[in-house]
């Protein structure tokens, strides 16, 4: 999806179908450079918890692709930020209205 800065996808997958993702932390900025990451070699190494956006400028993302009727199972969205400790400071907030937003979605965490 061109445009977007946090949501991207549609993602073909054996066990979820075509699903969603969202990332609320810029790409290549993480707190390791695992060797099989599919993004490749880490850019940005930090261990620094973050504001990287608003949850608002996600959520208006997201709400977006919702009015495009783009075609994703929506059963399925994958919320990002696996890094341990989570880098992205208002993640629980996020999830939160992830979840408000798609009650009857199935969370991937």
């Amino acid at each position: 999806m061109k445009g977007m800065k946090y949501v991207y996808g549609p993602v073909p997958s054996r066990r979820f179908g075509i699903s969603l993702g969202i990332s609320p932390i810029p790409k290549k900025t993480c707190n390791y450079s695992c060797i099989y990451c599919q993004l490749g070699r880490t850019n940005r190494m930090t261990n620094t918890r973050q504001m990287f956006c608003a949850v608002k400028e996600i959520m208006d993302e997201f709400d977006e692709i919702l009015k495009k009727n783009i075609k994703f199972d929506m059963e399925f969205f994958k919320l990002m930020d696996l890094k341990l400790p989570r880098l992205y400071v208002r993640w629980v907030t996020l999830k939160k209205k992830t979840l408000v937003l798609k009650r009857k979605v199935k969370l991937i965490l």
